[in-house]
């Protein structure tokens, strides 16, 4: 589908394995600018077959802005589950006046360390999944230049 799209369009295929010599700078919040993509979207001649650019780059924000959000929500859960944690570990230790201690100290590290691991799963995969519908977004855009090329030159 996609070959007979870019025939369709008369656009030759980038040649594979060159290197990348233009990088997007992130601003001062980590994000990158979704302006310039938000400009090309607006513009009359390069509206998107596929999908409302307006609608990606609104996920895309929100997404960045929901990333924190599930961190937080990750440990609020992950607290709860801490106290049957707890109680497993120490149930290895009956009888053992010491033993309850000892698996309070293990039951925070373990839990610890899975929520640390969560967190840091659930974030980047919100951030990563962001960054992709860009780069998505830029290659559809992209690819349509070849065709529309003089249509895409800025209206007078």
């Amino acid at each position: 589908m996609i070959k007979s799209i870019l025939e369709q369009r008369r656009v030759e295929l980038p040649a594979q394995n060159e290197p990348v010599l233009e990088h997007l700078e992130p601003d001062e919040d980590g994000s990158y600018d979704v302006g310039i993509l938000a400009k090309k979207a607006a513009h009359p001649k390069g509206a998107a077959a596929f999908y409302r650019p307006t609608q990606v780059l609104r996920l895309v924000q929100r997404l960045n802005k929901f990333a924190p959000l599930a961190v937080v929500a990750t440990i609020v859960s992950s607290l709860a589950s801490l106290f049957s944690l707890h109680r497993s570990i120490a149930s290895y230790f009956v009888g053992n006046p010491q033993g309850d201690l000892l698996a309070l100290f293990i039951a925070l590290f373990i839990g610890a360390a899975a929520m640390a691991l969560q967190c840091w799963l659930i974030y980047f995969t919100l951030k990563s999944a962001a960054v992709i519908l860009k780069i998505l977004m830029e290659m559809e855009f992209n690819s349509r230049i070849g065709a529309n090329s003089a249509s895409l030159e800025q209206p007078a």
